[in-house]
């Protein structure tokens, strides 16, 4: 689930239990035990996928990644 289908669903209402629109990582990345993780380039804020070590947008090696529960 992208980072903008969460925020939409989290203002809409939807269910966390709803089937999300992109399968979860075989390996458990991109999940936390209660949630998914975010995955973001400190210094310009793209997004990015796991396992990511470098920002495609901006070339920082500074990524970060955000679980939410």
């Amino acid at each position: 689930m992208s980072l903008s289908e969460f925020v939409t669903n989290l203002f809409s209402g939807s269910k966390a239990d709803e089937s999300p629109s992109e399968p979860s990582s075989p390996s458990g990345e991109g999940t936390s035990q209660n949630g998914a993780v975010i995955y973001e380039c400190r210094q310009c804020g793209t997004t990015v996928s796991a396992g990511t070590t470098i920002c495609p947008a901006c070339e920082s090696e500074n990524i970060v990644d955000y679980p939410i529960e």
